[in-house]
């Protein structure tokens, strides 16, 4: 059976795919580097109900019509995570292209510094499972989306 929930799976993101393809396409999206000391918080969305994707990412979303990417940025902490912040809590890594399942979108990336043992409230139907992991230690197992990859990057040029 599970076999065949991979295959419907797959067969329904590529059926939806062009849709993505001009949802992704025209907006931009905003993602936050989560951090609490060394560690950054990794999220794995609900992504994973179109394709079975155990890759981690970084929490964000969509950026509304009247939103500015930082208030974006804020809005989703609050949705996704459970987590109010200033925007001036949010330092900006900059803007980039990100390319997954050949989509694309333009990014805005932030960086946050949280303090030690903040309490997480998990959306659900947005996001499966959050998780710690230390940078100096990243295991090499982890399967981590383009995002992720591309904000650790941007984090460590400035």
């Amino acid at each position: 059976m599970n076999n065949i929930s991979h295959i419907l799976k797959r067969t329904r993101f590529w059926l939806e795919w062009p849709a993505l393809f001009v949802y992704f396409g025209i907006g931009s999206r905003s993602r936050v580097l989560i951090r609490d000391g060394d560690n950054i918080l990794l999220v794995k969305g609900s992504w994973k109900r179109w394709y079975d994707d155990d890759g981690l990412g970084l929490s964000g979303g969509g950026i509304g019509r009247r939103e500015s990417s930082v208030e974006g940025a804020v809005r989703e902490l609050a949705e996704e995570l459970g987590i109010e912040v200033p925007v001036s809590a949010l330092q900006s890594l900059g803007t980039a292209t990100v390319w997954n399942y050949g989509l694309g979108y333009r990014g805005h990336f932030f960086s946050l510094q949280l303090p030690q043992a903040t309490a997480l409230r998990l959306q659900k139907n947005e996001i499966a499972d959050a998780q710690w992991v230390s940078l100096a230690t990243l295991p090499a197992s982890l399967v981590l989306k383009p995002e992720v990859h591309r904000a650790l990057q941007l984090y460590s040029d400035r």
